[in-house]
């Protein structure tokens, strides 16, 4: 199973149901990813999920360059697809 690091904006300005889109993709994610917070460390990639264009969580924090991140913006990236991303 792949940990991943979920980060979530401020939701200052959302556009979508950031929330309710994060359950489909941990819906279509199934078994084959641990869902954590940032901050428990140990994570091989990082999913960002921005309510609006700006993204500010992707220009306020700083990754290792081995590190993939996925940012998403506006919820329309099918989650089975988000889950393949984060996978490879």
């Amino acid at each position: 199973m792949k940990r991943v690091a979920v980060k979530f904006c401020g939701g200052c300005d959302p556009t979508y149901d950031r929330g309710e889109y994060f359950e489909r993709i941990r819906a279509a994610a199934r078994d084959l990813i641990e869902f954590v917070s940032l901050d428990e460390g140990g994570h091989e990639a990082v999913l960002i999920i921005s309510g609006c264009q700006t993204a500010c969580p992707r220009e306020a924090l700083e990754f290792e360059p081995s590190l993939k991140v996925v940012s998403l913006t506006d919820g329309d990236a099918e989650p089975g697809q988000v889950v393949e991303n984060l996978l490879k």
